[in-house]
């Protein structure tokens, strides 16, 4: 032995480990004859270079064939040979062993679920993804644009390779139904080309959601005079692109220096989309003299379902439009949908802002959730506003007025108008220095209106006595509600499944185990079994009654289930025959 270090006779850290066998006859070898740590410290065991017996807990390795799968799979995912493409068992591996980071020309074209379901949960931030199978989410889709935006947001502004991202974004565009972009300018002129490049009569992109945020997280100093000043000209390409994106229902651009000539640029071309449903100017700078552009995304035939501008900084001109053009809306489209949300939270609205939208919004079906939180009016008149709108607007069903500073005094005007209101179902009034009993009748309210909502019989008065009953009988427990459902999705999934008739050779592979001869201990012991005693029973009364049968000429027939209750009760007292199981069995065969 040497007095060196013992860590200098071990195997090196990097060492690869390989799996520990499972067959219970492997492993009693293993624990036998593995060499112990002791005979790794021998100075005989000083040079070595090969640890074969370092087999430790890795029971992903498989076979050697499972590791010529995964080598091969680290080669591409073009050509896979037949011998892996035949397997289902070594296909499953070829794609298991395929890199998440694989470029997105080598993988766009790959079908595999559980494979893209990989690359989702790594690269997106949704934690809530994890909880989703595989077949309850766009896994390809969602993946393939995780891809392309990382590619996007790679590219500096001073180097755009457009032509490779434009054949790119030919290939993956059927995909795609999503994208996040927190890049820089030079997006635009791409998404400008891509668009142009197309043929609309042919394809359509089916992209559904667009999200262009400049993140200033990370981006050090001077990072405004960077990013977030958007030219005229890209609003103009970025605009041109919008309008060939004929299926697209959600546009969110924010974090970024507008105008009220960029928003109109922009205004023109979301107008021209009916199938828009949500657009959202966050973060954007909007100032008030942005109501022309407001007007026109809301003077459109097909209403938007939300519109979402909250932190800039509106005021009473852009209230002035927004109400105008709703109330219009609903004028010339009476039967059109209403715009269910309106997102104006910490903008400086003044009092006759707040005023003008109240009145303009009352008496139409526009407005279901409204968020103004932390606006900057006096308390007198948002309590008086708000008052009246939960008194006289019908479709209201969340309101937030978070930080608005209110008093007790006007606050009891608006837990007045609260309470009149049984369809309001939201209502978070916390930092608006109301006392606590106001804020403990707020929330009753609202669990009222909740409660209301969930039993509708109560305040209808077209309901009768035997209605409610009706309606009280048909309600279950939650828990016995989701077990009929599964009840009535197994009976029928049994009434869909295919019957399986049973073949000639299983019938015949029954007989003959039926027909093995077993372990007879009655012939050991030199004792008459009982069965037979009990067939020489039977037999004598089937051949008596075989006799009888064929001297009247009568076969015999048994049908229990035609018994109506007289004759069962006249035969129930009678004994019958001894072994009636065996004579009836006996008279069957016969």
């Amino acid at each position: 032995m040497d007095d060196d270090n013992d860590d200098d006779y071990l195997p090196p850290v990097s060492t690869n480990t390989f799996a520990v066998p499972q067959e219970s006859e492997l492993l009693v070898e293993y624990e036998l004859y593995r060499p112990s740590p002791a005979c790794r410290r021998l100075r005989s065991e000083h040079k070595r270079g090969v640890y074969s017996e370092a087999f430790i807990e890795n029971e992903r390795l498989g076979t050697l064939a499972d590791l010529c799968v995964r080598a091969l799979a680290k080669l591409g995912t073009r050509y896979i040979a037949p011998q892996v493409r035949d397997d289902p068992s070594k296909l499953r591996i070829h794609y298991d062993a395929l890199d998440v980071n694989l470029p997105l020309q080598d993988c766009y074209f790959v079908d595999d679920v559980h494979f893209w379901r990989r690359v989702v949960l790594a690269k997106s931030t949704d934690h809530a993804l994890q909880l989703k199978r595989v077949d309850e989410y766009d896994w390809k889709g969602m993946g393939i644009s995780l891809k392309y935006v990382e590619l996007v947001e790679a590219c500096s502004a001073s180097y755009w390779p457009e032509e490779r991202m434009a054949h790119l974004g030919q290939l993956v565009r059927q995909f795609v139904r999503t994208m996040h972009i927190t890049g820089e300018n030079q997006f635009f002129s791409f998404l400008q080309r891509i668009m142009e490049e197309q043929d609309p009569l042919s394809s359509l992109l089916v992209l559904t959601l667009l999200l262009i945020m400049n993140s200033a997280i990370h981006m050090e100093r001077d990072y405004h005079k960077r990013h977030m000043n958007f030219s005229y000209d890209d609003m103009q390409r970025l605009a041109r692109g919008l309008q060939t994106l004929k299926q697209l229902k959600v546009f969110r651009l924010r974090n970024s220096r507008m105008d009220s000539i960029k928003l109109l640029i922009l205004a023109r071309a979301l107008k021209q989309l009916d199938e828009l449903e949500m657009l959202d100017f966050g973060y954007d700078q909007l100032q008030d003299d942005c109501a022309v552009g407001l007007e026109m995304l809301l003077d459109r035939k097909q209403m938007i379902k939300a519109l979402e501008l909250e932190y800039n900084k509106l005021g009473q001109d852009s209230l002035v439009a927004i109400g105008t053009a709703l109330k219009q809306h609903e004028n010339d489209n009476p039967d059109g949908s209403p715009l269910e949300y309106l997102g104006l939270a910490h903008n400086p609205l003044n009092d006759l802002g707040i005023q003008v939208l109240v009145h303009n919004i009352v008496g139409t079906k526009h407005v279901q959730e409204l968020n103004i939180s932390g606006t900057e009016c006096s308390p007198g008149t948002v309590a008086h506003e708000l008052s009246n709108l939960l008194r006289r607007h019908a479709p209201l069903r969340r309101l937030d007025m978070v930080a608005i500073p209110l008093c007790p005094s006007t606050g009891r005007q608006l837990i007045c108008g609260l309470e009149v209101n049984h369809k309001i179902l939201h209502f978070d009034c916390r930092g608006c220095d109301l006392d606590l009993e106001q804020e403990f009748e707020a929330d009753i309210i609202v669990r009222r209106n909740n409660y209301e909502l969930q039993h509708s019989y109560l305040g209808d008065e077209t309901q009768t006595e035997q209605s409610i009953l009706e309606h009280l009988a048909s309600i279950k427990h939650p828990i016995v509600a989701k077990l009929m459902a599964d009840m009535e999705r197994r009976a029928e999934c049994i009434k869909e499944r295919p019957t399986h008739s049973t073949t000639e050779l299983s019938v015949e592979e029954e007989k003959e185990v039926e027909k093995e001869e077993e372990f007879d201990i009655w012939k050991m012991l030199g004792v008459r079994p009982p069965s037979i005693v009990v067939q020489d029973r039977v037999s004598v009364y089937a051949s008596l009654n075989r006799s009888s049968i064929h001297r009247s000429g009568i076969s015999f027939k048994y049908k229990p289930n035609e018994f109506n209750l007289d004759e069962f009760r006249e035969h129930v007292d009678r004994l019958g025959p001894m072994d009636r199981h065996y004579y009836l069995q006996r008279q069957r065969e016969y």
